[in-house]
């Protein structure tokens, strides 16, 4: 099933002739079912999330079987201890290293004693040739193989487990060799390090002692500088395993993908392995690798085989391609990231080249055609090296050639992306064995080859992987509507499926005059009525909310038909658009309230639609009003019977109210946070590479952050909340920081949307996305030091919490029950695997698509002061991950966040980049929902 482990989507209903209905599988239970004989339809008594549904149809309809709500369970929430996939470790208190400094200078330069990095190495300073001109220069100092296994090069600087000869620092600096352009590499420093001093080690008799040279170079290393050395022997072990293939950043095991029953991709399992501090009880910390495992997927049909298909050919044809056939696939393929089948290494489809074959085509330096490279070195005989076709790809700044029918498209056709969920995951059995292997890997090695890891003075605990404490947090408490009383949170789905009352005294409603855009097709079947007036306006108005839509034509509504072609539909919208002020839609004027609800039937193109959608969210977004989209080419939303167009409507309903600024449910929070609190949440979208004129582009980044101010979660005070966004584009595409402005202008701007003589602010927290390890520390003092000036220049005392939310790590947590693993229900927190620079560090777990093991989101907190030490971040955290009107249930991020997320994603389509959203018109709405 989809979703559980029994029934269908909606439960087995009884075939033409056979039983009746089945009930779908509940959570953890099969359902009970009753047969009908053969004619006459039995009732389906399904006890899953929605019930059985009567059945009686003659023909055997069967009735509706409980929906099957199942996760990919059973999942273990009884249990105090889970084991990690932290690896433990031992290191021997003689562990050493010695770090050079390397200067690479144009010996070009007019003082001739060498200047600055020549412009055209600066891209690729820890690439190729200065790696070339490293070993090089190493063979010229007479430095053996088994030096030159554990001498590592990265950027400046070399690291090596043994002193190289030559390189003493009473010797230094020191000129090792220049290449053809006068590029020399000088070596100007050389140290030697041992273990960082907080480090904690395995007593062990020291050897030999050092050169009397190095002793005024000896030093302690610093905690960045061990984990640098370590993971860059952690990477030379793996690339240099006999059974393991570089991916990437990935090592694949050699023997080939797993076993599927799919024809269009194949499953490969990808492991990483990095190392990781973990702090002790005594303010010391010990070393860890964190040992993971994860799908890559690669594409089964080839470009040649996607190209006989585009030509219509057959797979037996060998004659070239004509002119009609090459331009076609220029079109198609050029700018097209690919996968070589062979070496998994990763290529842009710069040209396709139809003047020759891979029998013509000599490989550079090696005087021996494409067909014979592949042949004697790869051991890979081509099934058409005679045809005419081969693929121009850029590499690094250069050309390479190689034949389509051994490579494959990066990006997977529609069916596989829909089913990715599914098939790119791992359950924790799966997991569990994935972890192991790497651990093999790890300890074993080819006979012929050095085991580095060892060789260093890093040992394995008996232990193995490092087990962790763990408790189930509670669920909150929410309130829907006025005079609500407190539920389990883990009922919200059934409670909002159930029909509320918002109660609003008549002082307090607000007239929204909405704008209907219905497609002509619609028109005809009495759309306006069928499906507006029943599923939307009486629905949303019923529920007694301040907001109360109209459905009067010329009174308090407006139709607008359009033919369906996009610049009709656009042209309609942009039209009406002008007539309307911002002054006109500002939520907290009091003038007319717009608001425009699109009944679209789109064409199945799914670009077309896109850029038709963004461009009216465009045009609506600059003038202040609120919209929102209603598809209905998919569901038949005005046709009787349709049985999921309640439930998209009562999904609908909701997120018009939420857009208009109410607070649809509140979550508890903890009683110790100070009241009222801001909580703010920040986080940057990326928006892919593309290839344009031989170049990789990307579109700017755009940050968002958005702020809520909350009063209480516990009274009927708080059904309408201060809400304050912003967006700002980042001035280097993929870029993270120098977002200051940006807080302080939303923290400005929320506070001034606060009523006059309301209590002054107690308590701040800010959730942070999209921080990595090296730059939490950094960008926590920024951008804390950034909250605490605004709220400096308002002449507000407000103490603050900033907490960095890490959604892809690598650390994963399985329970063991029986011997057997168990995925961790979501709500499991993991608070004693702390990281020692930083006060406090835990992991919430959240939910997983089927058959996949549940991951966690780690928080760090990069600053908190003392007036909030009793608050518990962690059950805060927890809590409003179901703080967010557009899913009810937890979710893997406090809502906060997730709000700037949708909102720096929404901005980042525009063509814009959201430069012309109305924000002064949007305070204290949720409009990007």
């Amino acid at each position: 099933s989809s979703y559980g482990n029994g029934g269908s989507s909606y439960g087995n209903g009884g075939s033409s002739y056979g039983n009746g209905g089945g009930g779908g599988s509940s959570y953890y239970g099969r359902a009970r079912s009753a047969d009908g004989d053969r004619y006459r339809g039995g009732n389906g008594n399904g006890n899953g999330r929605y019930g059985g549904g009567g059945g009686g149809n003659r023909g055997g309809g069967g009735g509706r079987g409980g929906r099957g709500g199942g996760r990919a369970g059973p999942f273990a929430s009884d249990v105090d201890e889970c084991t990690s996939n932290i690896l433990g470790l031992e290191v021997d208190s003689t562990f050493h290293f010695f770090v050079y400094t390397i200067a690479f200078q144009d010996a070009n330069t007019p003082n001739g004693n060498g200047g600055d990095t020549h412009p055209r190495y600066e891209s690729s300073r820890s690439r190729n040739l200065k790696k070339r001109l490293w070993l090089g220069a190493l063979k010229d100092l007479g430095v053996t193989d088994l030096y030159s296994k554990i001498c590592f090069f990265e950027g400046t600087q070399a690291f090596s487990y043994y002193a190289i000869p030559g390189l003493e620092p009473d010797q230094l600096p020191k000129t090792l060799s220049t290449n053809k352009d006068n590029l020399k590499m000088v070596v100007t420093d050389a140290k030697h390090m041992s273990v960082p001093e907080e480090l904690l080690t395995k007593n062990v008799d020291p050897q030999e002692p050092l050169s009397e040279k190095y002793a005024d170079h000896s030093q302690p290393s610093s905690r960045s500088e061990f984990l640098m050395f370590v993971s860059l022997a952690l990477k030379y072990h793996m690339t240099s395993h006999p059974k393991l293939q570089v991916w990437g950043r990935h090592f694949i095991d050699k023997v080939g993908p797993l076993h599927s029953q799919r024809d269009d991709v194949d499953v490969y399992r990808a492991f990483s392995i990095k190392p990781m501090p973990i702090k002790t009880d005594d303010d010391k910390f010990e070393l860890g690798f964190v040992c993971d495992v994860r799908a890559k997927i690669l594409r089964k049909t080839t470009v040649l085989e996607l190209a006989f298909e585009k030509c219509r050919r057959n797979g037996s044809s060998h004659h070239d391609f004509d002119s009609r056939e090459k331009v076609m696939l220029r079109e198609a393929f050029q700018g097209e990231p690919v996968v070589s089948i062979t070496d998994k290494r990763t290529y842009v489809i710069d040209d396709m080249v139809f003047d020759e074959s891979p029998d013509e085509r000599v490989v550079p330096n090696l005087q021996m055609s494409h067909t014979d490279y592949f042949k004697n070195r790869k051991k890979i005989d081509l099934k058409y090296p005679a045809l005419r076709i081969m693929i121009k790809c850029l590499s690094r700044g250069s050309s390479i050639y190689l034949p389509p029918e051994l490579v494959t498209l990066e990006n997977l056709e529609e069916r596989s992306r829909r089913d990715l969920p599914r098939i790119a995951a791992f359950n924790p059995q799966q997991r569990s064995k994935g972890h192991e292997d790497m651990k093999t890997f790890l300890t074993t090695t080819a006979a012929d080859n050095l085991n580095i890891i060892s060789r260093l003075g890093i040992s394995y605990k008996e232990e193995g992987f490092k087990k962790v404490g763990v408790r189930l947090l509670r669920t909150p408490t929410f309130l829907i509507g006025r005079g609500d009383s407190p539920s389990d949170a883990g009922n919200l789905r059934r409670r909002m499926n159930a029909p509320v009352q918002y109660n609003a005294a008549r002082g307090e409603k607000v007239p929204i005059h909405v704008v209907l855009v219905v497609h002509r097709d619609l028109m005809r079947d009495d759309v306006v009525r069928q499906v507006y007036e029943r599923k939307v306006a009486d629905l949303i108005n019923a529920m007694g909310s301040k907001f109360q839509l109209g459905r009067t034509p010329g009174h308090d509504m407006t139709v607008i038909e359009h033919n369906g072609s996009p610049d009709d539909h656009f042209g309609k919208v942009n039209d009406w658009s002008k007539h309307v002020t911002s002054g006109d839609v500002n939520m907290n004027g009091d003038k007319k309230i717009y608001f425009v609800i699109d009944f679209h039937k789109p064409p199945v193109a799914r670009r077309q639609r896109e850029v038709e959608y963004l461009a009216i969210k465009k045009e609506l977004g600059a003038v202040g009003c609120l919209s929102q989209f209603v598809n209905f080419t998919n569901n038949a939303h005005h046709r009787p019977g349709t049985r999921a167009s309640y439930s998209i409507f009562q999904n609908v309903n909701r997120q018009i109210l939420a857009k208009c600024g109410l607070n649809i449910w509140r979550v508890s929070i903890p009683p110790e946070l100070p009241l009222p609190a801001m909580f703010v949440g920040l986080d940057v979208c990326h928006s892919p590479r593309r290839m344009r004129d031989r170049k990789f582009e990307r579109k700017d980044s755009v940050a968002a952050c958005v702020a809520l101010i909350v009063t209480s979660h516990e009274s009927d005070d708080c059904i309408d909340r201060v809400v304050s966004c912003q967006v700002q584009t980042q001035d280097k595409a993929g870029t993270e920081v120098n977002l200051e402005k940006l807080i302080e202008n939303t923290i400005a701007s929320a506070v001034s949307g606060r009523e006059p003589g309301s209590d002054p602010l107690r308590s701040c927290i800010m959730w942070r996305d999209g921080v990595g390890d090296t730059t939490v520390q950094s960008t926590a003092d920024l951008e804390s030091s950034a909250i605490r000036k605004a709220f400096e220049d308002m002449s507000i005392s407000c103490p603050l919490a900033y907490v960095v939310c890490q959604k892809d790590i690598s650390t994963k947590f399985l329970a063991m029950k029986d011997s057997k693993p168990y995925g961790l229900k979501e709500g499991m927190l993991v608070d004693n695997l702390n990281h020692p620079d930083f006060a406090q560090t835990f992991y919430i777990h959240g939910n997983c698509p089927p058959n996949s093991t549940p991951k966690s989101v780690r928080f760090i907190v990069g600053d908190k002061d003392s007036e909030l030490s009793n608050v518990r971040l962690e059950e805060l955290s927890w809590n409003m991950c179901f703080d967010y009107p557009n899913w009810t249930g937890p979710i893997q991020l406090p809502a906060p966040t997730k709000m700037a997320h949708k909102l720096a994603d929404v901005a980042a389509n525009l063509d814009d980049l959201g430069e012309s959203l109305n924000f002064k018109a949007f305070q204290n709405t949720l409009f990007f929902l």
